[in-house]
């Protein structure tokens, strides 16, 4: 019932994007879900593997993003030591980024991949290895948006709601 849930959202942000450029969700989502299907069960993991990488490329703009916010290092060091674990809408966003990063269907996901790759137990370390430097890269890319996303918001002064793909993106126009 977890991966339902997470692609759900995923279909939700891709209905945002889509609706950022003018395309309606209605449209997004079927083209989007017929490329994905697509691709699973015509292409082999390696062609997967190299789309997937170069759509994940697209996420090192937010670093140029960052480094042109200019975020204040006293602040983030501040807010490192400071975890305002008794609010409630904190707790609610901690949960929340826990369940976006630790999904049970991954596990199946690597497992899968590396029977489709055809490894052997000799290449498992190498694979474990690339797992683990996926996972730090994910895990910098998604402070360095966060950064992006308060420097950005909070020298611009304003508190708008950050509910949709469009108010994000809009956060990030200063």
């Amino acid at each position: 019932m977890s991966a339902v849930g997470a692609l759900l959202t995923e279909f939700a942000g891709v209905a945002g994007v889509g609706e950022l450029f003018g395309i309606s969700r209605w449209v997004t989502v079927p083209v989007c879900t017929a490329f994905l299907l697509g691709l699973a069960l015509t292409g082999s993991y390696r062609r997967v593997e190299r789309i997937g990488i170069a759509i994940g490329l697209a996420e090192l703009a937010f670093i140029p993003a960052m480094i042109l916010a200019r975020p204040s290092v006293h602040g983030l060091v501040r807010g490192l030591g400071t975890l305002p674990l008794g609010q409630q809408s904190y707790v609610f966003l901690l949960a929340a980024n826990v369940g976006a990063v630790i999904m049970p269907w991954m596990i199946f996901y690597q497992q899968s991949a590396i029977v489709d790759k055809g490894l052997r137990q000799k290449a498992l370390a190498a694979e474990r290895r690339d797992t683990a430097t996926g996972a730090v890269i994910t895990q910098v890319i998604m402070i360095v948006v966060i950064i992006a996303f308060a420097a950005t918001i909070f020298k611009a002064g304003r508190h708008t709601p950050l509910n949709t793909v469009g108010q994000l993106a809009g956060a990030l126009s200063p």
